[in-house]
């Protein structure tokens, strides 16, 4: 689908910064044969340009939000591995991109490790993703999971080692069933601290 997009006639759109990177990417793909197109989209800057092309697509008419004077956003979208993990790791719910980027923006003042920690930015994303639905908590239904706590909730317990080993090894993907939990952080330590090891092994 990505390959028929890219070949066809730019679309037309209310935004010209969405138009201007469509008609980089068509200048750039039109008469490549299949191996040249693989090529282009499999290497570093091709892959950043249509990942960025995706993403301003959905948030058309705010492009100016991911500018320079949001540090943690233009990282994201400047680099191909989290750009292509924010892209890849599952759908958002009402597609609500504005709001799991102003979420990585936060994470990223307060977490300076995202740039460096393979694990911080799989959290990092994860948590972005699956929050930007507000969660709320099945114990209290008007209050919702504070994202932020929740993040450095789960981090904390990694670099403790309490955590099974599955957790660090988790995509970012995967950590999104994880950290979108209704239960409170102290209901999750109630229950890891009430299930004996014998039952969590098997």
């Amino acid at each position: 689908l990505l390959l028929n997009n890219l070949t066809k006639a730019v679309v037309s759109t209310q935004s010209t910064g969405v138009r201007a990177m469509e008609g980089k990417i068509k200048e750039k793909v039109m008469g490549l044969g299949v191996e040249e197109l693989k090529m282009y989209l499999n290497s570093e800057v091709g892959s950043i340009e249509v990942l960025q092309w995706v993403l301003f697509k959905q948030i058309a008419d705010k492009e100016e939000y991911v500018s320079k004077s949001k540090p943690g956003i233009h990282w994201l979208i400047s680099h191909r591995e989290p750009l292509e993990m924010f892209m890849t790791s599952g759908k958002m719910k009402n597609d609500k991109f504005i709001e799991a980027l102003e979420i990585f923006e936060e994470l990223f003042r307060e977490d300076p490790a995202i740039q460096s920690d393979p694990l911080h930015l799989r959290l990092a994303v994860a948590t972005s993703l699956v929050f930007a639905n507000p969660i709320k908590s099945r114990a209290v239904k008007r209050n919702n999971i504070d994202w932020m706590s929740r993040y450095w909730y789960f981090l904390d317990l990694a670099e403790e080692g309490t955590l099974m080993p599955q957790f660090t090894e988790g995509t970012a993907w995967h950590l999104r069933f994880v950290v979108g939990s209704v239960y409170t952080d102290d209901s999750l330590t109630w229950g890891r601290e009430n299930t004996s090891q014998k039952k969590i092994k098997n």
